[in-house]
């Protein structure tokens, strides 16, 4: 669940990142951002730790493991690009 005090583009990213990696993965990137001083919240800074649900020295503190946070950000950023393709096509 995302908090509804997120701006909607804020709340689609992170949807969009849940629907891909799964919303535990999800939780453990966003504790991972807590620990290291990010906005747990915030895409632009989940897409900095994503990555390292990939990297053993991380992952293996984590509750739910290991998960290709790479893919999660690049499918994020793919989605995003294509919405924003569309809504300029339709002007």
């Amino acid at each position: 669940m995302t908090p509804s005090s997120l701006d909607s583009k804020e709340r689609w990213a992170l949807t969009l990142a849940s629907y891909n990696v799964g919303y535990a993965h999800l939780k453990d990137a966003q504790k991972l951002a807590v620990q290291k001083g990010l906005d747990s919240t915030s895409w632009r800074d989940l897409k900095k730790v994503l990555p390292l649900l990939a990297d053993p020295s991380y992952y293996e503190s984590l509750e739910f493991g290991f998960a290709r946070g790479h893919e999660t950000v690049a499918h994020v950023d793919r989605t995003i690009a294509f919405y924003k393709l569309l809504a300029l096509q339709g002007k």
